[in-house]
């Protein structure tokens, strides 16, 4: 086990343990293709990461598309990706100090149509049957526009409370959108980097929408888990975050005014049913 994250089976056992967790079997995901996919590569240096990235796709997910989102003049990542076997498409996005994540997702988003759409990233590992019960989650409730995946590092994700990474109907994002509801874009790009992905997941949770899949294993390579070596983007990560979280703060009228009149009874019936289920798991 590494310092700071938990390993694959513990991290497992920590969200099959966790009562919030809604989970299906994944023959439930009958209807999808792997061809209803495009994974979302934003990218801005580290080249390296191309090659076990792709491999991880190959794997799981064969005849998914890749839109890769490059910095114009990034050509150590274009050649890395030229030099992979796996097809990949080619977005160039120019870079932006503030939102450059957000704005290549939804460029990438933009410049596609399949059905599915995945949010991801270069520190990203694909693990087997992770599509396959990610769709089931779509497919046992119609108001499901997105699916958190299983990071196994993140505390928050491992409790069922966030998503860094997720699958995304190209419904949920042409209909609705940021918060608002703003249909048409899938983050909002004046964050500088940190917490376009919590208003996703917190604008989802309102309009119920959203809901954790344990068993969707999208291992996060970062150096928060001791996954990666720091370099000088991650570095970053505790300034950017500080202001992220108070645009997060200025900006939580929006998607707490998309819930629905009834929200706080049913907070109230979903504590119930998961303290039952807590008190059945402890037996």
């Amino acid at each position: 086990m590494t310092a700071g994250c938990p390993s694959e089976s513990e991290g497992r056992a920590l969200v099959s343990a966790a009562p919030w967790w809604f989970d299906l079997d994944m023959n439930d995901a009958a209807g999808w293709s792997t061809s209803d996919l495009v994974i979302l590569l934003p990218y801005l240096g580290r080249p390296h990461t191309v090659a076990p990235l792709l491999d991880s796709i190959a794997e799981t997910v064969p005849g998914a598309s890749v839109m890769a989102c490059l910095t114009p003049g990034d050509t150590k990542v274009s050649e890395a990706f030229d030099n992979h076997p796996y097809p990949t498409q080619r977005l160039y996005v120019d870079y932006q100090p503030v939102g450059d994540y957000a704005r290549k997702v939804n460029a990438g988003y933009r410049a596609t149509t399949q059905p599915l759409i995945f949010t991801g990233a270069c520190d990203l590992e694909f693990h087997p049957n992770w599509f396959e019960a990610a769709t089931a989650m779509i497919n046992a409730n119609s108001r499901i526009g997105i699916v958190g995946t299983n990071d196994l590092g993140n505390p928050r994700v491992l409790r069922g409370e966030h998503s860094t990474h997720s699958l995304i109907t190209r419904h949920y994002a042409d209909t609705y959108g940021l918060a608002g509801p703003t249909p048409g874009a899938i983050y909002c790009e004046l964050y500088p980097h940190e917490c376009c992905d919590d208003e996703l997941w917190q604008t989802g949770l309102a309009r119920g929408a959203a809901v954790s899949c344990a068993r969707s294993v999208v291992k996060h390579l970062h150096p928060n888990w001791g996954l990666a070596p720091t370099d000088a983007l991650y570095s970053r990560q505790a300034a950017r975050t500080i202001a992220g979280r108070k645009l997060l703060t200025r900006r939580q009228h929006l998607w707490l005014a998309e819930r629905p009149a009834d929200w706080e009874q049913a907070e109230r019936n979903q504590a119930e049913r998961d303290q039952a289920k807590r008190e059945l798991h402890h037996g």
